[in-house]
């Protein structure tokens, strides 16, 4: 994911967004693979989740994010 990151900043096209690497997943992201692409802990992640801020689905024993869920609660986020 690091490379990922490394290789749109590369290709000069300003600041990665964010909101559409975790778009284009195929596939569902893990709270661990999720924390590490934003630089939080999985702790964090789990207590957005939680509180219902974060939507997550529970498969078995893991809790899994849908990646265009995931994207627009990323853009739906504001900064002070």
């Amino acid at each position: 994911m690091k490379r990922l990151l490394k290789d749109s900043n590369d290709a000069g096209s300003g600041p990665t967004d964010i909101g559409h690497i975790i778009a284009s997943r195929p596939n569902a992201w893990t709270v661990k693979a999720l924390a590490e692409i934003l630089c939080r802990k999985p702790a964090h992640l789990y207590k957005l989740i939680r509180s219902g801020s974060l939507p997550a689905y529970k498969m078995g024993g893991c809790l899994l994010l849908d990646p265009k869920e995931t994207s627009e609660w990323w853009r739906g986020l504001r900064t002070l």
